[in-house]
């Protein structure tokens, strides 16, 4: 089983709209054995989460992690470390979270939270809506 853990969230979502590559800090675990341990950008997460939701292994934005397909699910590659895995399983292992990290965002955010997230979309980072999968994983 495919688990994603926050580790530490460094801004709110004013600094996700520039997306620094150190803004949140996460772990990876398979079958409940730590395999990375890494920061990342809220650009390459959610377009992470593009991919699993979309099924697909390439974004057309710049993705930041290489997914490619195999005859018995998917390979993450972060650098560091590969997972196997299947797009359900990333995708189940991505919402609980995101819903950490969003909500750790909104906790540090400066300013109007919808406005940073309205900048994002309009800058096309990313595919997914953000204000309804935060609604969603509220």
């Amino acid at each position: 089983m495919l688990r994603f853990e926050v580790h530490g969230v460094y801004g709110g979502w004013e600094a996700a709209v520039t997306g620094p590559s150190d803004h949140v800090e996460f772990g990876v675990e398979t079958d409940g054995s730590p395999v990375l341990h890494t920061y990342g950008s809220m650009h390459s997460l959610l377009r992470l989460y593009d991919l699993a939701r979309l099924e697909q292994p390439r974004h057309p934005r710049f993705l930041g992690y290489d997914v490619h397909e195999g005859p018995n699910g998917i390979t993450l590659d972060f650098q560091a470390a590969r997972v196997e895995t299947t797009y359900p399983e990333l995708r189940d292992a991505m919402e609980p979270f995101l819903a950490e990290v969003f909500g750790r965002l909104d906790d540090q955010t400066v300013g109007d939270r919808e406005a940073h997230i309205d900048t994002i979309l309009d800058r096309d980072e990313v595919l997914v809506d953000l204000h309804d999968l935060r609604d969603q994983l509220g």
